[in-house]
């Protein structure tokens, strides 16, 4: 990446590729990650409704579905260990 390009990518993700954008949110950059759930919450929450029939809970399910398709651990799932 030239500097111009990381310059431009340090305060505008907007302009960077998809890839680059998951990249820079797995390893922390929440602006990468805002600009991604910009780019891609409207079609996944209109794809999820088709399945689900419900919007409130479309856009509940695409709440979830960012992060974990980044491999972010929203909850505690470890039911293993649990009283």
């Amino acid at each position: 990446m030239s500097t111009a390009t990381s310059l431009a990518a340090t305060t505008f993700p907007g302009g960077l590729a998809d890839g680059e954008l998951v990249q820079s949110a797995i390893a922390g950059r929440e602006a990468c990650f805002e600009e991604l759930m910009r780019r891609y919450q409207r079609p996944i929450a209109a794809y999820v409704y088709r399945m689900v029939g419900d919007y409130d809970s479309a856009l509940d399910l695409t709440q979830f579905a960012h992060p974990v398709s980044f491999g972010i651990q929203v909850f505690d799932l470890d039911l293993q260990n649990r009283a």
